[in-house]
């Protein structure tokens, strides 16, 4: 495993490349990985502090704050924006209600994302920028996800935009921020 040490978020990732290939016909990276997460030991309560700010600043611009967001109903509340669009950089129909791209099992148990083209997501929880504009693409006609938000699929979306460029480096355990929506 490659080791990371993120003294910005406070953790330590074993980051396991599970595959990694070039597919240079239509030049795109695909790869799979698994990602454990350790927080770095400190007495240095001024710097927990930094780290939690961080934390809590890197969650709401984070991908998976957008799909709990999602689908708790509360996307627009929460500070996106959406909208299909044909190609990323076009203008679309906006979705005002998650409801439109997602399907619930009437057991709960369940919840697919399901749209055509792109779905571009604006960002307003950037303090940095005025806001951050991400494209999402489903690789299958409809993906599963968890109860924390994840694809249930390989692979099973690609990401434009500013959330392709943010890397390792700000990702958060999976389990971040479910402790607050329980």
């Amino acid at each position: 495993p490659i080791e990371i040490i993120n003294n910005d978020l406070g953790y330590k990732i074993s980051c396991e490349l599970n595959e990694f290939k070039y597919d240079e016909s239509h030049r795109k990276l695909d790869y799979t990985y698994r990602l454990f997460f350790s927080e770095i030991d400190t007495n240095d309560a001024t710097l927990i502090e930094k780290w939690k700010l961080t934390r809590e600043k890197k969650y709401k611009e984070s991908i998976a704050y957008f799909v709990r967001s999602l689908i708790a109903g509360d996307f627009r509340q929460t500070g996106f924006e959406l909208a299909l669009v044909y190609k990323p950089g076009r203008e679309g129909m906006d979705i005002l209600d998650s409801k439109e791209i997602l399907i619930k099992d009437n057991s709960g148990n369940t919840i697919k994302i399901e749209f055509a083209d792109y779905l571009r997501v604006i960002n307003h929880n950037n303090e940095d920028r005025i806001m951050n504009t991400s494209w999402i693409l489903l690789n299958y006609p409809s993906i599963t996800l968890d109860e924390f938000g994840y694809p249930l699929e390989k692979n099973a979306i690609t990401l434009l935009g500013d959330w392709s460029e943010a890397g390792v480096t700000s990702f958060l355990p999976k389990y971040y921020g479910i402790e607050k929506t329980e």
